[in-house]
């Protein structure tokens, strides 16, 4: 496990020789203050992959509950993340649910030069 104060990644798998089995990252993202987050703050999980032949065995649920935790501790209670159809099932099983605002993206070219 590495970590920053407002990063965290967490893996299975991954020691000298052995297949990477999953991966996953936790940050601290900054927001406007709202009266219900009052320091704007908001935890992001990302990058939660796992290996084809390691699917089914829990490893996905256990590190969403580590980076959740990981949140908490720093006195995080607002998590976003964003789903894919495969993952879906294990975020719904930890509490996530689906927000009322979807995502859109841009993507801008770099500059010349």
């Amino acid at each position: 496990m590495n970590h920053r104060d407002d990063c965290v990644c967490l893996v299975v798998g991954g020691e000298p020789g052995d297949a990477l089995l999953l991966c996953g990252m936790a940050w601290i993202t900054y927001h406007l203050p709202s009266s219900r987050w009052p320091d704007g703050r908001r935890g992001y999980l990302d990058g939660i992959v796992t290996d084809v032949p390691a699917r089914g065995r829990g490893h996905a649920r256990r590190i969403v509950d580590a980076l959740v935790g990981r949140l908490r501790t720093a006195g995080i209670h607002y998590v976003q993340l964003h789903a894919s159809t495969a993952g879906r099932p294990v975020y719904e099983a930890a509490g996530f649910v689906t927000s009322r605002y979807p995502s859109m993206d841009l993507i801008t070219d770099p500059p010349a030069g």
